[in-house]
């Protein structure tokens, strides 16, 4: 299974590859609070609130300020934009519509009321049970560009050289068992070929009679269609003591799917047709599926009727995962001698399938709001989030594997500070609310990519039934390496993503 995963961290440096490498830290740990209409119209801002089932992704303790039993359910509508630019080459552009669910929550409130609220220090001792989805994957994007310094196929080369030994000799069955699927692929299609037709054996050089790259370069393009989200059960208590001290805790369950299908493509420039290489399609279509488990435990102060000071910590998640996935690849070899007549070759792989787990970091969070009485507040959060501290743990034959992966997460990442603001002003049973998120950037690498969301909404609450509406524009850059090659420079694609979120949440209260 090693040569499977060497092969597939080989191939990709973006976040949107195979889930046991280091581009997936951002997939499962860049992660924004989701949950009512309400809390994504205030940006997030949830951490001093409460009194709403968004608290308990965010500070538990805001379960506490609930003095009614209520549920909620919020469904929503995503609509996606990319942009993609690639080394020069034409911009690509492509856009996905996703209807999904953004909440369901359940709230029992025990709260005192009367003399047993005069009687008790204890005001109100709350339940929470839900489901918030944190993070979105469905995206489409396109990009191409000409390449003359390099080809995915010397991702291919290096890994079978790397065996040191005499290719020529091999053969099928004992290449398969050394090497990844697709180098494997990549050699039966003839697009890397160690049997030359003077008997050569290729040690130290490249495989291939002729490489792909050439004086006037190769055409590459790269399109991509993900689908799948992160979504948490939240199983939350809160207690509210005297009106000055809000403590809570969420076990949170959460689970993640995510399907990504991508091909890249590569196609001859030179119009020749007798240097044994025409195009190559390389096709990946791979699931991650993985439940975790997590505590928060959070604690709101309310020195003054104005003022709530909230602090809530998060651990890790530690998740179990499991991998499937499956390659494709179909090559026009031309007039390569060593094809037996067949100028293009078309392979599967077999379906794969590797269990593993992973931990993402801790995150810490302070807030603040300031009560405005009847006509509404204003909110802040700080987040901060060490993301280069995410951890994969292989199987155990893999072990190398998965500390050179470690190292590269370590290499790749650094800690980031998240800010959200929101604002609702009241008018009776009416409300109109604003917010904003900024999400640092978490690459050592890449310097221009941070996230930006803009929100806001309107609701009417009375004393047995909510609803709120809101709207979330984010807009951000992601950086996509389509492979990684030793002492030469890549090119790496730029995606900017346009996203809005439409979201509708209906409340009974009981």
């Amino acid at each position: 299974m090693k040569k499977t995963l060497l092969g597939l961290a080989l191939i990709g440096w973006s976040t949107q590859l195979f889930a046991q490498t280091e581009n997936d830290v951002l997939r499962y740990g860049y992660l924004s609070p989701g949950g009512t209409a309400r809390g994504m119209s205030l940006g997030g801002a949830m951490g001093s609130v409460g009194a709403d089932i968004t608290s308990a992704s965010v500070n538990p303790a805001g379960i506490g300020l609930y003095r009614r039993s209520e549920l909620t359910f919020t469904p929503s509508l995503y609509l996606k934009n990319t942009k993609s630019d690639y080394n020069g080459g034409p911009e690509g552009k492509d856009n996905y519509t996703k209807f999904n669910f953004n909440n369901l929550g359940l709230v029992l409130s025990s709260a005192s009321w009367g003399r047993n609220y005069e009687k008790s220090k204890w005001k109100a001792f709350n339940f929470a049970i839900g489901m918030n989805r944190q993070a979105d994957y469905h995206q489409q994007y396109y990009y191409s560009g000409n390449n003359y310094n390099s080809s995915i196929s010397d991702v291919w080369v290096n890994e079978i050289n790397a065996q040191g030994k005499y290719l020529v000799n091999y053969d099928g069955s004992s290449l398969q068992s050394l090497v990844s699927p697709a180098a494997y692929m990549a050699f039966q299609n003839y697009l890397i070929d160690p049997r030359a037709s003077d008997s050569t054996v290729f040690t130290n050089a490249p495989v291939h009679n002729q490489s792909p790259v050439s004086a006037t370069g190769i055409l590459q393009r790269k399109t991509s269609t993900s689908t799948g989200a992160y979504r948490e059960m939240v199983l939350s208590v809160g207690a509210n003591y005297d009106e000055k001290l809000l403590l809570g805790a969420t076990v949170g369950i959460p689970s993640i799917r995510y399907t990504q299908d991508f091909t890249f493509q590569e196609d001859d420039l030179t119009g020749d047709q007798t240097n044994a290489f025409g195009f190559n399609d390389y096709r990946s279509i791979f699931t991650t599926t993985g439940t975790g488990i997590n505590l928060k435990l959070g604690a709101i102060v309310i020195p003054t009727d104005m003022i709530r000071i909230g602090v809530a910590i998060h651990t890790p998640t530690w998740f179990g995962m499991e991998d499937t996935y499956q390659e494709e690849m179909q090559t026009n070899s031309e007039n390569n001698p060593s094809n037996g007549g067949r100028p293009i070759n078309s392979m599967t792989s077999d379906p794969g399938i590797y269990n593993y787990n992973m931990s993402t970091p801790w995150r810490g969070i302070v807030s603040g709001t300031v009560l405005l009485g009847e006509y509404g507040f204003l909110t802040a959060d700080y987040e901060y989030v060490d993301y280069k501290a995410t951890r994969y743990r292989f199987q155990s034959e893999d072990r190398q594997l998965q500390n050179d992966v470690n190292d590269a997460i370590r290499g790749t990442y650094k800690s980031a500070s998240n800010f959200r603001v929101g604002a609702e002003g009241r008018l009776d049973m009416f409300a109109v609310r604003l917010g904003g998120g900024f999400y640092g950037n978490p690459y050592q690498k890449y310097s221009n990519n941070t996230r930006i969301d803009i929100s806001g909404g309107i609701g009417m609450r009375t004393q047995d039934f909510l609803i709120d509406f809101a709207v979330v524009s984010s807009t951000y850059n992601q950086p996509d390496q389509p492979y990684v090659l030793p002492n030469t420079m890549v090119p790496t694609a730029n995606i900017r993503n346009s996203n809005l979120n439409f979201m509708l949440t209906f409340g009974l209260r009981f």
